[in-house]
């Protein structure tokens, strides 16, 4: 059956069977906010199931990191506060918070594979396994990504492709003082996953790319890239007021629709089209730090520690000097 990969074993509703148009919804980083050791899935998410299973839908999918510290503790949390609660099959993308202990993971939930592929009319949805082999799709996945490519993508008039790494953004520097100068973030087709991909666009058919590697503060809502006719797209959770799901939903043309679904309401926002997060034109570093000024940016990085510790060392420094200086 088509929930029998998921983490909660729910049945579709019966009204996606019957119907041809269908919706689904797609976030990452479930747990929110990076490094805030919590036991439970975001509040923001929490506080957003009755909606989501108001809205409804052919299922959830989680693009990874679905508890910060892997643990019985925080499997048993993720179950009863999310999983028992929505009202739909869920998957999950693996990240790398999930699968420290693979077993621990296949089991608790248990799964055969962390990567595989659905069916549903005429769409394809793929889930690839980023953290096996540190971003690569090599060997038995490999295998397994060009046979779908092979058997299944002409067979399909949408693919919907599912990761936990940002495989197709370029990496800079993550010292966290060069990035109080908020960068560009660039396309990157230099992979090995982007490769395989891109063998899809000579298919008469769209490809749409979700990735969910993303949890740090000040979040812009989404990024968004379109290569030739490949939508990509990340989106994750720092349970803050940028927090929200893609509401991705097919007619019965198979047309793509996709809405952004803010989890936080506040007054006066707008929400904007996926498009306006295109990587090129307003979107750096995916955050909103372009729009901080300085003394902003100093004491949202005040929090990370080893940036604390370089402030007081030159604090230190200084004082040194002085006290040099008056003793000369």
């Amino acid at each position: 059956p088509l929930y029998a990969n998921s983490l909660n074993r729910v049945a579709i509703n019966e009204n996606f069977i019957t119907s041809q148009a269908f919706n689904f919804f797609v976030t990452g980083h479930m747990y929110g906010m990076a490094n805030k050791k919590t036991p439970f899935p975001s509040g923001t998410i929490l506080a957003n199931i009755e909606n989501i299973n108001a809205e409804s839908g052919l299922f959830f999918i989680s693009l990874g990191d679905i508890y910060d510290i892997q643990n019985k503790t925080s499997i048993t949390n993720f179950k009863k506060s999310f999983l028992s609660k929505i009202e739909m099959p869920v998957y999950n993308a693996v990240g790398n918070h999930d699968v420290v202990d693979r077993k621990m993971y296949l089991d608790a939930f248990n799964l055969k594979s962390t990567f595989y592929y659905l069916k549903h009319k005429n769409s394809l949805f793929v889930f690839l396994d980023t953290e096996l082999n540190d971003g690569k799709i090599i060997g038995n996945q490999k295998e397994f990504f060009q046979n779908i490519l092979l058997n299944e993508a002409n067979l399909a008039k949408n693919i919907f492709i599912f990761t936990h790494r940002i495989f197709w953004k370029k990496k800079y520097s993550s010292v966290l003082p060069f990035r109080m100068s908020a960068r560009r973030v660039e396309f990157n087709q230099d992979n090995k996953i982007s490769k395989l991909i891109n063998k899809l666009t000579t298919r008469d058919n769209n490809v749409y790319v979700f990735s969910g590697d993303v949890g740090q503060e000040h979040l812009l809502p989404l990024m968004y890239h379109k290569d030739k006719h490949v939508h990509y797209m990340a989106i994750g959770n720092s349970d803050s007021v940028s927090d929200a799901l893609l509401n991705i939903k097919i007619n019965n043309l198979d047309e793509v629709q996709v809405e952004i679904m803010p989890m936080v309401e506040v007054k006066g926002k707008k929400i904007k089209s996926y498009r306006e997060y295109e990587i090129d034109k307003n979107n750096y570093y995916m955050t909103n730090l372009k729009d901080m000024s300085l003394i902003e940016k100093i004491f949202y990085f005040l929090k990370y520690p080893y940036f604390s510790a370089l402030l007081f060392s030159i604090f230190i420094f200084i004082l040194g000097y002085k006290l040099r200086s008056y003793r000369g």
